[in-house]
């Protein structure tokens, strides 16, 4: 293998159960360039360095493995850290970049890194790339698709280093890409070793000396493997972290104070009053309390909550009181999280949901509806049209493009609200299903998951004249809405770009506005053509061999 270009680094202890996605995630990606895998184990007590040592054995020329010893392990505030192996890992890298991903988290996105190193290699000046990223909470069952999407959190682009410091921007570290060489002078610096929270002294350090590029698409599964309720934490120890990172973050305003804006620092000291009112109160420090609520009240920024916190400070059994109430507010989310998640229905569903779900299990009783179902997943210009003809001879009710278009499939594949796909009328009734939204990227997967009786057929074709039909189809421009279609074929930066250089413009999932060439990126389609038919081959080789029909379309047999 050539000198790797990406670095990907994996620190583990104790993940037993979830170190093969990890590494799987770090496996699976599309890449045209060479990059390495390095995987530190820090002497788990369970069975994830055994998993570790089958991977490195299997992949002796991607992987590489660092066994380390307990007695290497840093101790931060008297509490065990993976800083050495962390550390170690980033010395031991070879690559011009580096890509991190924790041992209980894992990628999702196939070209991930791929996206991340295009960018940096065309933009000198950015130094870090990072990504939306989807949550999963692991003690109720919950899992938040695209979070900061979700949440309408939008992170900027550019010089972000005051708004790191300052409460007003976040990175999730599994989706960070940074070049290598910004971070070395780091390993140097003792702060390395004396604040808690590595992962902030990195995007710090490199948000300090680059610009740092957002992209706004969920490339990762972020795991929170621990949601135990506020009262069996170790509560000094988590004041301790807090008073240990809001040091940190104050030094770094200090040096650099001609770098932050009054209205940030702020914010800041607003945040600040209120993590030390609140550590305050569950450690019963009536000082630290009294000064936090002085300070918030001198910035006007105390709510009715700060002043409650307050006032048990000086009334034991109030304390008590908020503490209970506390607690049964989140058994009562743990409890309602369960049941989202046993029934499959997304967060904040309301009532009509069971109304409308009734109403449409009914119509069960008055049709013959076959809940077994077949799915082409062939790419737009593949015979998709002649599957659709042989399957309505053969006695299948077959979805024409209008039907899905009728029922915005697109745009619910686009926002994964899949139940609402899967529960439409015209779903339940239709048998087979071909275009739209079914040749998606890894949009198989899930029908799959959700329906393993089904069957798939997959054609393709030669891939230039593939192009060539593209480029026929609709005037050299993209088919169909643009939005849906960058995402299927990558382009998701071009749109995002395009929507600012166009700010009157409205967003419209709907419509079928063909506002992107595609002439000169041929490479760039066939590569992703080629791609989706490969990894489909090989998924359901895997998963379910006998699910999938594949041939070419050239082929004269394949309907016999």
């Amino acid at each position: 293998m050539k000198k790797p270009l990406v670095s990907v680094v994996i620190i583990t202890y104790n993940h037993g159960e979830y170190i093969s996605q990890a590494i799987e995630g770090a496996l699976m990606q599309k890449t045209d360039f060479d990059y390495e895998i390095l995987v530190g184990e820090d002497d788990s007590t369970d069975q994830t360095r055994e998993i570790c040592k089958k991977y490195a054995a299997q992949y002796p020329k991607k992987i590489r493995l660092f066994l380390n010893d307990r007695k290497n392990v840093i101790y931060i505030n008297g509490l065990p850290t993976g800083r050495w192996n962390f550390i170690n890992l980033l010395k031991n890298s070879t690559g011009k970049y580096i890509a991190l991903c924790e041992g209980d988290d894992y990628w999702i996105d196939k070209y991930k890194i791929q996206r991340q190193y295009d960018f940096l290699e065309k933009n000198p000046d950015y130094g870090l790339v990072h990504t939306d990223s989807d949550k999963y909470f692991e003690k109720t069952g919950q899992y938040i698709c695209s979070a900061n999407s979700q949440s309408n959190v939008l992170l900027k682009s550019g010089n972000i280093y005051e708004n790191l410091l300052t409460y007003n921007y976040t990175i999730d570290t599994c989706t960070m890409f940074f070049r290598r060489n910004l971070v070395m002078d780091l390993l140097q610096d003792s702060s390395i070793w004396e604040y808690p929270a590595a992962d902030l002294i990195f995007q710090a350090h490199l948000a300090k000396k680059s610009l740092v590029k957002y992209m706004n698409i969920s490339t990762v599964v972020r795991r929170h493997t621990r949601m135990l309720p506020i009262h069996k934490i170790d509560l000094s120890e988590r004041s301790r972290f807090h008073a240990s990172m809001l040091d940190f973050r104050e030094n770094h305003i200090q040096k650099n104070q001609s770098l932050f804006a009054k209205k940030n620092l702020i914010c800041f000291e607003k945040r600040k009053c209120k993590i030390l009112l609140l550590d305050g109160f569950y450690i019963k420090n009536q000082q630290k309390i009294r000064l936090a609520y002085q300070r918030l009240k001198e910035l006007n920024a105390s709510d009715k909550k700060d002043s409650l916190y307050f006032l048990s400070s000086r009334s034991p059994w109030l304390s008590s009181l908020i503490k209970r109430l506390d607690h049964h507010k989140l058994r009562i989310e743990v409890i309602i999280s369960k049941i989202r998640a046993k029934r499959h229905i997304l967060p904040r569903m309301s009532m009509m949901y069971y109304v409308r779900k009734a109403s449409r299990l009914s119509l069960n009783t008055k049709r013959s509806i076959s809940p077994k179902k077949i799915f082409c997943l062939s790419f737009q210009r593949t015979g998709t049209t002649s599957v659709a003809a042989f399957l309505d001879w053969a006695g299948y009710k077959v979805t024409p493009w209008s039907v899905s278009r009728l029922n915005k499939w697109g745009k619910k594949w686009y926002e994964k609200n899949y139940d609402k796909i899967f529960e439409s009328f015209d779903f339940r009734f239709h048998t087979a299903f071909q275009d739209s939204p079914w040749f998606a990227p890894n949009f198989y997967e899930v029908l799959l998951n959700r329906f393993p009786d089904a069957k798939f057929i997959l054609m393709r074709r030669n891939s230039n004249d593939w192009f060539q039909s593209m480029l026929r189809h609709s005037n050299e421009k993209n088919p169909g809405n643009t939005k849906i279609h960058c995402h299927v074929y990558r382009r998701d930066e071009e749109y995002q770009q395009y929507m600012l250089d166009n700010p009157n413009r409205v967003e419209d999932l709907d419509s079928i506005d063909n506002l992107f060439d595609i002439t000169d990126y041929r490479d760039h389609y066939i590569r992703i053509y080629e791609d989706h038919y490969n990894d489909a081959v090989n998924y359901f080789n895997k998963k379910s061999p006998g699910s999938l029909f594949h041939c070419n379309l050239e082929d004269n047999d394949k309907w016999v």
